[in-house]
């Protein structure tokens, strides 16, 4: 399990989620849901297994708010670029 998901080796820097310098343009909640809800249905997995319809579901779920936010910081993250090497695979 350590292999498929090893710990890693270098933290990320948050505070750019916090106060991004302002040629950086942040991706809203909404821009995620609206992107998340036009994927067509029936769409294979990529290399994490994941399917589009997870995201739906989760969308869909008790914690779609919470979701919501976790997800918008993360796409966040991928469009500045800062993201954990280990994603560069992916």
């Amino acid at each position: 399990m350590q292999e498929k998901h090893p710990k890693l080796k270098e933290p990320i820097d948050l505070s750019l989620l916090e106060n991004p310098p302002d040629c950086i343009h942040l991706l809203s909640e909404q821009d995620i849901k609206e992107a998340i809800f036009s994927f067509p249905k029936g769409l294979a997995p990529g290399p994490t297994q994941l399917r589009p319809q997870h995201l739906v579901d989760a969308l869909k779920s008790a914690l779609r708010f919470d979701f919501l936010l976790q997800i918008t910081a993360v796409c966040n993250l991928l469009e500045q670029g800062i993201a954990p090497t280990i994603l560069s695979t992916h």
